[in-house]
């Protein structure tokens, strides 16, 4: 059963049978979708903290929006962890460098 797809975006001729995340252009190989992103600049990767309503949210948005928020909780950590070991380097007297081997 073949699907009644828009032709591609960037050839015209084939049926588009992929759709870039960040901008919904449609695309109908590699070939295609390569040029689109030389054209555009575009990068092809969605913009994870762009707006979503309600009607448009799917459940790929919500693992995607929950892969999100764990990293953005990864880096508050990496960076708490950061400050206490340079803030530990800075009271303890202890600078980069030098090491006391003989």
């Amino acid at each position: 059963m073949k699907h009644n797809l828009p032709p591609c975006s960037i050839c015209g001729v084939a049926q588009s049978a992929y759709c870039c995340p960040r901008c919904s252009v449609r695309t109908c190989s590699l070939k295609c979708c390569l040029e689109h992103k030389s054209r555009t600049g575009c990068n092809g990767k969605r913009d994870r903290a762009v707006f979503c309503s309600l009607a448009r949210f799917t459940d790929a948005q919500l693992a995607s929006d929950y892969h999100f928020l764990e990293d953005v909780l990864k880096c508050g950590d990496r960076a708490s962890r950061f400050v206490r070991e340079e803030m530990g380097d800075i009271r303890g007297g202890r600078g980069g460098g030098g090491g006391g081997g003989g």
